[in-house]
């Protein structure tokens, strides 16, 4: 995000997803597609509940269906700083390790928050080795016998004689116990570090440039720990109309030392709309520049 962000990618890895996935495939037959479940909802952290409220407002509401870019896992640092460069704010992050996610599930959780951009970097990080047990159930077997027949009956009493016939017809069902037997399915998944960034298009920022502390390689060059390094320069913002550059470090803002990200961010916002001067530190050089700032963005 730009004029406070420091565009570091955090990996969350996790054994859930595998595990979601086997009680999906537990829960029915093996041969048939199973619904993996959404790892870029499931890990899915939101960036805007923690954004500046001048920075939110920069926000604007999507216009169009989301792009997905699938990249590298190691490319995405640089490719993030080309979204900031361009003006793009990013609102979410989800990371995890399991089974690839698909393009299907990063539009879905696109367009539930709102995002026009997500870069989807991830690479292969082993095979997970798995055997999964099934119960089948083979049903007893029914059997019918069918009877019938007939009979007579004769009696004498009293001088008289008595006679009877009749016939009957019957039958009988016998079920067999049903029988188990237990099947084992060896399975081989491959498992993907993978992290999806999710970036909007803003208004222009107030001063237009992404910053972080003094990398711990850049303060022993410059033998100082205070100061503001500049990781990115919004394209035809006022940072880059003063010609600031990526890699300055920041020491005076409107005069007054800046010694953290959050003090340089305070001053940017309390001196939106005005032509301050900024010291900073090139390389072996200090330089004083004059940079007209832009207003606070309003809301839409």
């Amino acid at each position: 995000m730009l004029d406070n962000d420091s565009c570091l990618i955090h990996y969350h890895f996790t054994k859930n997803l595998l595990l979601l996935m086997l009680a999906g495939l537990l829960g029915g037959c093996v041969s048939q597609p199973v619904q993996l479940p959404n790892g870029f909802a499931m890990y899915y952290q939101d960036d805007i509940q923690n954004m500046r409220p001048e920075m939110r407002q920069r926000l604007l509401p999507p216009s169009g269906p989301p792009h997905i870019e699938n990249i590298p896992l190691a490319e995405v640092e640089g490719e993030a700083m080309r979204f900031v460069e361009r003006g793009y704010i990013r609102i979410g992050v989800a990371s995890f390790s399991g089974p690839a996610g698909t393009r299907e599930q990063a539009i879905e959780q696109a367009m539930k928050v709102g995002a026009e951009f997500v870069i989807i970097g991830g690479e292969y990080s082993r095979t997970a080795q798995v055997t999964l047990s099934s119960l089948s159930v083979q049903p007893g077997q029914t059997y019918t016998t069918q009877e019938h027949g007939s009979m007579t009956a004769n009696t004498f009493q009293g001088g008289k004689t008595g006679f009877g016939y009749g016939s009957y017809s019957g039958s009988a069902t016998t079920t067999t116990a049903p029988t188990f037997q237990t099947q084992y399915t060896p399975l081989q998944i491959p498992i993907y570090s993978q992290v999806a960034l999710f970036w909007r298009r803003a208004k222009p920022a107030i001063f237009g440039a992404s910053f972080l502390p003094i990398p711990e390689n850049v303060r022993a060059k410059l033998e100082r720990n205070t100061g503001v390094f500049v990781a990115a320069i919004g394209e035809d913002s006022p940072a880059f109309k003063a010609n600031i550059l990526r890699g300055d470090v920041i020491i005076q803002f409107a005069n007054k030392p800046v010694d953290t990200v959050q003090e340089l961010s305070d001053a940017i916002v309390s001196h939106a709309g005005q032509t301050v001067q900024i010291k900073l530190i090139r390389g072996t050089e200090t330089k004083v520049l004059e940079v007209q700032l832009n207003e606070v963005p309003t809301m839409q």
